[in-house]
């Protein structure tokens, strides 16, 4: 890329990101970061283990300069989302002579991948450094280059202190290239040291048996308490299997499914086309032999394939998907261009109508974006009603979630574990109780007011719809 184009690139990812910066935490998982950018401590969960320490005391740092939290994480963001571009640009012209203007767009303006670069989550910076380490396996591999492969080892260390879940990406590249055993160990060298420059400093802060501890809990906990995976997930495969497509599909390319509006008809008419041309593209030369580093990329989207699948929260996390877009886009890529080449005014034709469509559904949803999420809305109407009379009953994530938050940090919570007789009892002292469930089966309670609150789940599946239920006593 020219100079200009590079300026000109960095300044609307910045820009873009910016404009649909949010400033609320939208959900528990984004409290726990915007807490860490405050007070970076695993121990508090903030965040969870395992800390993602680098996107950590990137954030704190930033948070420290510019003060406010929607800019940092947007600023972060903004820069995650210029990397993923440019890096794939880079990829595309090493196979590639046509213009990249295509892939900008599907990558740029990608509703998934937009949003997330808003949202208070490392997933973007970690799929940054994910596409970064592509590109250098590519021309280390290709060009038999010493320092890029050096290059590729660092970043895949700096990775695992910002997505450590996106590591079994490159496990093919470790185990799968036997003849270049020492290509493998110096990137393994330079991976460890760049994993020892975050971690030491981490290690000191948290402590050496407290790591131990938090690594074990939450490692169990993940595979087999709440991690979202086979073994702690009561879905099915073939509900998990739909779940993906759809994360796939609807999430990351803002395609069609069911009760979404009918303009991603119009998207997905166009990625349909763009599927069915790249395949055509590939039969037509099929007589070139596929280069080892693309079989051995290929060998990594199915790893992380299966790893989403069987032990990420697939179900309800489309976020869990991003690794798989870079490459889905490159494919989409190949295809819109092999129609242009082919039919120019079809190509312009599927280029204009179903590239604003795309536009629009990713536009869209980061205008709804900037609106309170529904557990924010509770949380809002929360404040502005509890008082010392009140008790809030809900699950124990909810309730951190609300108890995080300035004049609700003081008040009695209670878990879903509580029993109805003990809330009885609680309203016949007078207590409000105020449930994010509701309770026909409590016959000394009266339902006062039910208030419900709605976020479209295509911006974020978690808590999407939820209700507000307030009781007193019953004096019948």
């Amino acid at each position: 890329m020219r100079r200009y184009e590079v300026v000109i690139l960095f300044i609307v990812c910045i820009s873009s990101r910016l404009l649909f910066s949010i400033y609320y935490t939208e959900d528990i998982d984004s409290l726990r970061f915007a807490l860490a950018s405050h007070d970076f401590d695993v121990l508090k969960n903030q965040p969870h283990f395992p800390g993602y320490a680098v996107f950590c005391y990137l954030s704190e740092f930033l948070l420290q300069i510019v003060g406010s939290m929607g800019i940092t994480f947007a600023l972060i963001g903004g820069l995650s989302s210029f990397m993923i571009t440019f890096y794939l640009i880079k990829i595309w012209r090493i196979y590639f002579k046509n213009s990249a203007l295509i892939l900008i767009i599907l990558s740029l303006f990608n509703p998934l991948l937009w949003l997330m670069s808003v949202r208070y989550m490392p997933d973007i910076f970690g799929l940054a450094l994910l596409v970064m380490a592509c590109y250098f396996f590519i021309d280390s591999y290709r060009n038999n280059c010493k320092s890029t492969l050096k290059f590729f080892g660092f970043t895949i260390g700096v990775l695992a202190g910002v997505r450590l879940s996106y590591l079994p990406f490159f496990l093919p590249l470790v185990v799968a290239i036997r003849s270049h055993r020492y290509e493998v160990l110096i990137a393994l060298i330079y991976a460890t040291i760049a994993s020892v420059i975050w971690f030491i400093p981490w290690l000191l802060e948290t402590g050496l048996e407290n790591m131990y501890n938090l690594g074990l809990y939450h490692s169990n906990g993940h595979f087999n308490q709440w991690g979202g995976g086979i073994t702690s997930e009561k879905a099915s495969f073939s509900v998990r299997l739909l779940s993906t497509v759809e994360s796939i599909w609807a999430d990351g390319l803002g395609g069609w499914w069911i009760e979404r509006h009918w303009s991603t008809l119009i998207t997905s008419i166009g990625l349909v086309a763009a599927l069915i041309a790249s395949i055509y593209y590939c039969i037509n030369n099929i007589h070139r032999k596929l280069s080892a580093e693309v079989r051995l990329l290929g060998a990594c989207v199915l790893c992380y394939t299966l790893w989403a699948f069987l032990f990420q929260n697939i179900v309800y996390k489309p976020r869990h998907i991003m690794p798989l877009l870079p490459f889905l886009i490159i494919i989409f890529s190949v295809g819109l261009h092999y129609i242009k080449e082919k039919n120019k005014i079809v190509g312009y034709t599927i280029y204009s109508i179903c590239g604003c469509t795309f536009l629009f559904t990713s536009a869209y949803l980061l205008w709804q974006h900037k609106s309170p999420s529904a557990i924010s809305q509770v949380k809002n109407c929360l404040q502005s009603e509890i008082t010392d009379s009140h008790v809030i009953y809900a699950d124990g994530l909810q309730n951190y979630y609300f108890s995080k938050h300035k004049g609700l940090n003081g008040n009695y919570y209670l878990d879903f574990s509580t029993s109805i007789e003990s809330l009885e009892n609680l309203a016949q002292e007078g207590i409000i109780i105020m449930s994010m469930r509701e309770l026909p089966q409590a016959n000394n309670l009266r339902l006062v007011q039910r208030q419900n609150f709605y976020h479209n789940p295509y911006v974020n599946r978690l808590w999407s719809e939820l209700t507000l239920y307030t009781y007193i006593r019953n004096n019948e």
